[in-house]
């Protein structure tokens, strides 16, 4: 292979000295072809040995995992691949070399000589010598971290509230689905519970604030919460003021509103936002997955008790009972003992009147949410 590295250079290919050869002239035509695929795949290629080491590299592989061409071709493969990935490629390369396949795929994570993870597609074809015994193997890889990355990135945008990070309705919804079906296929019962927040008075922040200053306060309870939860339990935001918890593992509802009477309490701490202390005040209710036949009954009945709180005062946590049905187009309460269960149709949820002495305005108690100015400092 002397006097062609100059040749090598003009292909865009780089050979270790030494490390390729083909000791029969005939096969001279066939390096040939060999190294035009070289120069012309658009992705990384390398032919490969028998033994796993890689004797000819193309620059865009060596750009891609950072080793050069010698090192390529003392190294077997094994050792710029992720210890995950390794026994699955072992396998398939193994049965490539012993002749029982001649082409294979697969998604793998390679490492970059720096340390980091490259995601690459790899196809892998045989190349056999003229008596048919396998004589090299060669691959194509293309970087699919980006892809990858962008799918994930969609995936998360799909199924997570952009504002905070939490899971969305979406997501939600198929967690409660999943907790209903455990519980049937253990056969022990459905365990669990579902709690709707929303917070009271939300639109007098929008509105006196402005609605950046209600994105923060949104941002804020969302942090807040999550320290409530165990991990086996979901944190959801639904959109706008609307907050949702899957309690995965509670037995009944005296431990379900535990916890609520502790997210409640995580919610209303005092928070400075734009030069003002707010108190935020939130209405929770509660339904027992056990209760409830599917996903709609759970989220409706939650839904129903949440906006019976609201009429009850606000600031507090109910339970689902029987005496709360829905009716009319517009989401009212009807509550068996007769009295009336105000809902409002509007984003903000209650309507209800504003508590004896209560004004609005930012210096004084307003609705649910408290706020008071705070002074400048010295």
């Amino acid at each position: 292979m002397t006097g062609r590295s100059g040749f090598d250079q003009q292909l865009g290919a780089r050979e270790a000295p030494g490390a390729w050869s083909l000791d029969d002239p005939a096969d001279e035509t066939m390096e040939q072809r060999l190294r035009a695929i070289v120069r012309l795949a658009p992705i990384g290629i390398g032919i490969v040995d028998l033994e796993g080491h890689t004797v000819l590299s193309n620059d865009a592989l060596c750009a891609m995992l950072g080793y050069s061409a010698d090192e390529f071709a003392t190294l077997t493969f094994d050792v710029f691949t992720h210890h995950d990935d390794i026994a699955r490629n072992d396998e398939l390369f193994a049965e490539l070399v012993a002749g029982r396949r001649d082409h294979f795929e697969m998604d793998k994570r390679f490492i970059h000589r720096e340390g980091r993870i490259v995601w690459g597609r790899l196809q892998v074809s045989l190349l056999r010598a003229a008596d048919g015994a396998p004589a090299y193997a060669i691959g194509m890889l293309q970087d699919i971290t980006e892809e990858l990355r962008l799918r994930a990135e969609l995936e998360r945008l799909a199924y997570q509230d952009p504002l905070t990070g939490l899971p969305n309705r979406r997501l939600f919804h198929d967690r409660i689905e999943h907790q209903l079906r455990l519980g049937e296929r253990d056969g022990g019962g459905v365990r669990g519970a579902v709690l709707f927040a929303d917070l009271d008075d939300f639109k007098l922040i929008n509105d006196s604030l402005g609605h950046h200053v209600g994105d923060e306060l949104i941002r804020v309870v969302a942090d807040r919460v999550r320290t409530c939860l165990r991990p086996e339990d979901t944190c959801s935001r639904l959109g706008g003021d609307e907050f949702a918890f899957l309690l995965g593992a509670v037995e009944d509802e005296a431990a379900a509103l535990a916890v609520g009477a502790r997210l409640h309490a995580a919610i209303s701490r005092p928070v400075e936002l734009a030069g003002h202390m707010v108190t935020p005040s939130v209405s929770m209710g509660l339904a027992m997955l056990a209760e409830c036949g599917d996903v709609d009954e759970v989220l409706r009945s939650a839904d129903l008790a949440m906006y019976a709180a609201k009429d009850r005062g606000k600031g507090r946590v109910m339970p689902y009972t029987q005496q709360l049905a829905p009716v009319g187009p517009l989401g009212a309460l009807r509550c068996v003992d007769g009295s009336s269960c105000r809902v409002s149709p509007e984003e903000g949820g209650a309507a209800n009147d504003p508590p004896p002495g209560g004004a609005s305005g930012l210096s004084c108690r307003s609705l649910g949410a408290r706020t008071t100015p705070v002074a400048p400092g010295p």
